[in-house]
C-alpha cells in the first residue's frame, strides 16, 4: 500500500514539473528572415530597409517601421548606439515623425497563458525619447489583454521587457507601436512568445513525460531495495 502512494506521488511530481513549451511561436522575432545589403537605403544612409515586405510573418501597419543591419551609419549628431541584440537586424519604429507598427497572431487555447518578451532601446543619438507599446490582445474580440510601454531618451542599452496573459479565444495576437509622432530612435528586436502546456484530462503524457515518470518509478523501486536490504540485514 505504501508502495502505491509512493508510486502515485512520484508520477503526480512528475507530471506537475513537465516543461512549459518554450519554442518561440512568433515568425522572425529577430528580424532576420529579410537580408539587408548596402544596395538597401533609408534615412539617409545604406544598410537599412523601409518597405512593407521587410518584416517576413509580421503584418505592418502606418508608415515608419525600418529594419536596420548593424552596417548603418546615420549622419554625425545622430550616432547608432547599438548594435542588434538578437543577429544582425533590428526594427527602428519611427522614421521622421511617421508613426508604425508590427503584430501577429498565433494559435491558442482559452485560458492558456503566454509570455511576451521583447528587447527595446534608443537605437540611435536623439534627445527626444522614444515611445513605445506593445501588448497581447484577443483577436477575436479586440481586447487588450496585457500591455506595457517605455520611454527612453538616451538609449545604448538593450532592455527585456516582459508581459504575461491568459487567451480568452482560440487565438492571441502581439501588437507593438510607436505611440508619439516626435519621438526618435525607438528600437525593437528579439520578440519572443511561448506559452504554458494545455493540461487537457484523460489525455496520454507525451514520450518525454512518460520516460521522466518511468525513472522516477526506477528510482523508488531502487530506494525501496536497498530499504528492503538493509532491514533484511538487521533482523539476521
Amino acid at each position: 500500500m505504501k508502495m502505491t502512494r509512493l508510486l502515485v506521488t512520484a508520477a503526480a511530481t512528475v507530471l506537475a514539473a513537465a516543461p512549459a513549451l518554450a519554442a518561440n511561436l512568433l515568425t522572425n522575432g529577430s528580424f532576420e528572415d529579410r537580408t539587408v545589403t548596402a544596395t538597401d537605403a533609408c534615412q539617409g544612409g545604406i544598410w537599412c530597409l523601409r518597405s512593407n515586405t521587410s518584416t517576413p510573418g509580421w503584418t505592418q501597419f502606418g508608415d515608419g517601421v525600418d529594419l536596420v543591419h548593424n552596417n548603418y551609419v546615420q549622419a554625425p549628431g545622430f550616432e547608432v548606439l547599438v548594435d542588434a541584440s538578437n543577429g544582425v537586424n533590428f526594427l527602428d519604429m519611427n522614421q521622421g515623425g511617421a508613426l508604425g507598427g508590427i503584430f501577429q497572431i498565433v494559435s491558442a487555447t482559452a485560458g492558456q497563458i503566454f509570455h511576451l518578451s521583447l528587447d527595446t532601446t534608443a537605437w540611435a543619438v536623439n534627445s527626444r525619447g522614444g515611445l513605445l507599446g506593445y501588448e497581447l490582445y484577443d483577436p477575436t474580440s479586440g481586447a487588450v489583454l496585457a500591455s506595457g510601454s517605455y520611454s527612453d531618451p538616451t538609449g545604448g542599452t538593450w532592455i527585456t521587457r516582459t508581459l504575461d496573459a491568459a487567451a480568452t479565444s482560440n487565438s492571441i495576437g502581439v501588437r507593438i507601436q510607436a505611440l508619439r509622432s516626435t519621438q526618435a530612435g525607438p528600437g525593437l528586436d528579439n520578440v519572443i512568445l511561448t506559452a504554458d502546456a494545455v493540461t487537457v484530462p484523460g489525455a496520454v503524457p507525451e514520450p518525454a513525460t512518460w520516460a521522466m515518470m518511468i525513472g522516477g518509478f526506477g528510482l523508488i523501486g531502487a530506494s525501496m531495495r536497498r530499504r528492503s536490504r538493509a532491514t533484511k540485514a538487521v533482523a539476521a
